[in-house]
């Protein structure tokens, strides 16, 4: 039982890293007001909540990519 919760945290950690990382380097400047450039130490700050938060952050990824086409 607590073997298996420490398997689903570990894939939520896995994915919110690798999401959070393509988020801050690639998607995060086409969710900003006017398309501001984002400087490193900025990507570096949303590294950590976007890695905890990444259902959301995909589904407004996801949404705002649409929204472009």
């Amino acid at each position: 039982m607590i073997a298996t919760l420490y398997i689903l945290i570990a894939f939520w950690l896995l994915a919110g890293l690798a999401i959070a990382l393509a988020f801050a380097f690639m998607g995060a400047e086409k969710l900003t007001r006017g398309n501001a450039p984002l400087t490193l130490g900025a990507r570096l700050l949303i590294i950590p909540g976007a890695a905890v938060l990444w259902p959301l952050i995909l589904k407004r990824w996801f949404a705002a990519r649409g929204s472009h086409r």
